[in-house]
C-alpha cells in the first residue's frame, strides 16, 4: 500500500538537519519497482541520503496489462517530492518521473549525466558491462520490440498480442490471448483456499493455494509475540521499519512483506 501525508510528515520531522533537495530515485528487486524519497543532506565529505519513504504502487505485471504509464508510485512521489521540497525552499529532482531507470544520477552527480538519446533522461552508466549504453533500458527495451516487430507480418502487427509477452497472439489462455511460446510455459491453478485463478510459469513451483493465501497463512502461524513486535515497529517507527522487520524474520519478498504488514497493522 502507498504510505500516507501523516506518514511522511513524521519522517519529515525526523529530518536532522535543513536538505539542500528532496530526490526521488528509483530502485527495484525481484519483486518489482518502487521509488525512493530521500532529503539530501550535506556533509563534511560530500552529501548523504535520509530515507523518508519508500513508495509502491504494484508489480511489474502493470507492464503487461497496460496498467502503466502512468506509474502510481512516482505520481505520487513528485507530488510528496514536491511539498516537502517547498516546505525547506530547496528543489526537487527526480530525473526519471515517467518510468523505472536505476542508472540516473544522484542530485549531487547531476552534472555527470548524459541524456538518453531517445527520452532524454539523464544517464550515469558507470557500470560494465552495459549492452544499452547511450539509452537508458526502457528505450532499449523499445528498441529492441521494434526490430522484433519489423519483422513480423503486416496481419501479425494488426492482430491481438499476447497479455504476457506481447507477442502476435496464437490462441487463448482462458480468457487472454497468448503466444504459442507462453500458451506453452504458463499454466492456470485454482487455489484450493479462495478459489480464485493464478497464471504461473510451468517450471515455477507451487502450493495449492495463491500468494494472498499464502500471506494469510502465514499471519495465522506467527507467534503471538512476532506479531506484537511487528505491530511495535510499525507504530512507533512506520511502515517500512515493520516490513524490514518482517523480511529479516521470514525471509520474504518485498510485496509479501508490504502485504503482511497491511494486513496486521492496517487492518487488512
Amino acid at each position: 500500500m502507498l504510505p500516507s501525508r501523516e506518514q511522511l510528515q513524521q519522517k519529515v520531522d525526523a529530518i536532522p538537519r535543513p536538505p539542500v533537495a528532496i530526490e526521488a530515485m528509483w530502485d527495484g528487486d525481484t519483486d518489482g519497482w518502487y521509488v525512493c524519497l530521500t532529503a539530501v543532506l550535506k556533509t563534511d565529505t560530500g552529501h548523504e541520503g535520509n530515507h523518508l519513504l519508500l513508495l509502491q504502487d504494484g508489480g511489474d505485471i502493470r507492464l503487461f496489462n497496460g496498467q502503466v504509464p502512468p506509474w502510481g508510485e512516482a505520481v505520487l512521489a513528485q507530488q510528496f517530492g514536491e511539498e516537502v521540497a517547498a516546505k525547506f525552499g530547496v528543489p526537487f529532482y527526480f530525473p526519471s518521473p515517467k518510468q523505472p531507470e536505476t542508472d540516473c544520477p544522484h542530485w549531487w552527480e547531476r552534472d555527470q549525466g548524459t541524456p538518453c538519446r531517445r527520452c532524454g533522461v539523464p544517464l550515469l552508466q558507470n557500470h560494465d558491462p552495459c549492452p544499452w549504453r547511450g539509452v537508458c533500458y526502457f528505450c532499449h527495451l523499445k528498441e529492441e520490440r521494434e526490430k522484433k516487430e519489423s519483422q513480423w507480418t503486416a496481419e501479425e502487427r494488426a492482430g491481438p498480442r499476447c497479455h504476457i509477452c506481447g507477442n502476435p497472439a496464437k490462441g487463448k489462455m482462458g480468457e487472454s490471448h497468448a503466444c504459442l511460446t507462453c500458451l506453452d510455459r504458463y499454466a492456470d491453478y485454482q487455489c484450493s483456499r479462495c478459489g480464485s485463478t493464478v497464471r504461473i510459469l510451468k517450471t515455477e513451483p507451487h502450493s495449492e493455494i495463491c500468494g494472498v493465501c499464502e500471506n494469510r497463512a502465514r499471519v495465522e502461524a506467527m507467534s503471538h509475540d512476532l506479531k506484537d513486535e511487528i505491530r511495535a515497529v510499525f507504530a512507533n517507527s512506520g511502515k517500512i521499519a515493520a516490513m524490514r522487520l518482517l523480511r529479516e524474520r521470514l525471509d520474504m519478498g518485498l510485496y509479501d512483506a508490504r502485504d503482511i504488514v497491511h494486513e496486521l497493522c492496517e487492518g487488512g
